[in-house]
């Protein structure tokens, strides 16, 4: 016999060291003391508007995380010799006590986040299956072990400098902050490129 899993959802996860954690933490609180908030998915937290991407505060993240992405395509096969992977757009989030994110898709190729501060005790993300009648008819507690083949949903706790990249169009959440500590993360769309 021999099993095949279709349709994988490939999600990467990094521990970057390399950025000033410091320095965007500082300058996300700054913004959002004198910005305004939009709301997408987020409930109670701050949400930036677009990071301009020639931005010299977060240079250093945008050169980790082009390569992340380039690398992340290459794992999948493509085509690194015709397309490739170029950021779209970028926005940070604070989430302080009480405030989540609904269940959303982003648009794009490849999906990151990346947690600037944060606890493992600060909210949840939950990548949800892609099929939308898993939950009717699957009920991952009648198996005996937990994998991405049972499972309606993965989820990744956040931590300071952890960074994940996903299919943009896969469902995520994000539970609610139910401390007093405040997480603050960047997250970004990319879109393929013919070269």
């Amino acid at each position: 016999m021999q099993v095949n899993n279709l349709f994988g959802s490939p999600i990467w996860h990094y521990n970057i060291t390399s950025i000033d954690n410091n320095a965007l933490k500082n300058y996300i609180i700054d913004w959002k003391n004198h910005g305004e908030s939009r709301f997408i998915s987020n409930v109670n937290g701050w949400q930036s508007n677009d990071i301009p991407l020639d931005s010299q505060v977060f240079q250093k993240f945008f050169y980790n995380a082009q390569s992340i992405l380039n690398s992340s395509f290459d794992e999948l096969g493509g085509r690194t010799n015709e397309y490739k992977v170029v950021m779209d757009n970028c926005w940070a989030n604070i989430n302080t006590k009480g405030s989540f994110n609904w269940g959303h898709t982003h648009d794009g190729f490849l999906s990151l986040v990346y947690y600037v501060q944060a606890d493992e005790d600060t909210g949840n993300i939950q990548f949800l299956h892609p099929s939308p009648l898993y939950q009717k008819n699957w009920d991952s507690s009648c198996f005996n072990n937990s994998s991405t083949s049972t499972n309606s949903e993965w989820v990744f706790e956040p931590k300071t400098s952890r960074c994940l990249v996903f299919p943009s169009w896969l469902e995520h959440r994000v539970d609610v902050n139910n401390t007093e500590k405040i997480r603050i993360s960047i997250s970004l769309n990319s879109r393929l490129e013919k070269i």
